[in-house]
């Protein structure tokens, strides 16, 4: 007998802004008009890029911020504005990816 598959809602959603005009933000609500419910996605992770580099910044549970660029991690400002996310040190951001929560 062929059951029905477990619904499972993806863990992780990314994002790629590049050149579109859009705000990062640190929580996500999706509704599922068909089921009357909402996921919820907390942002862990951003890549940017610039002058031929990448560079990207982690979000941990904690609310700290990290950036990592090549062999150097260093703890940012916390609680940073959501507009402050879209560039970092003159790159821009080109890609998001958030968590289920």
């Amino acid at each position: 007998m062929l059951g029905i598959p477990e619904r499972r809602d993806p863990p992780l959603m990314i994002f790629l802004p590049m050149d579109l005009v859009v705000t990062i933000s640190r929580k996500l609500e999706i509704e599922q008009a068909s089921i009357g419910s909402q996921l919820k996605y907390t942002l862990r992770g951003i890549i940017y890029h610039g002058s031929n580099h990448f560079t990207f910044r982690y979000l941990d549970e904690q609310g700290r911020s990290w950036t990592i660029d090549g062999l150097t991690v260093s703890e940012m400002e916390s609680n940073s504005r959501d507009a402050v996310l879209l560039v970092s040190d003159g790159r821009r951001a080109v890609m998001a990816t958030y968590m289920l929560t």
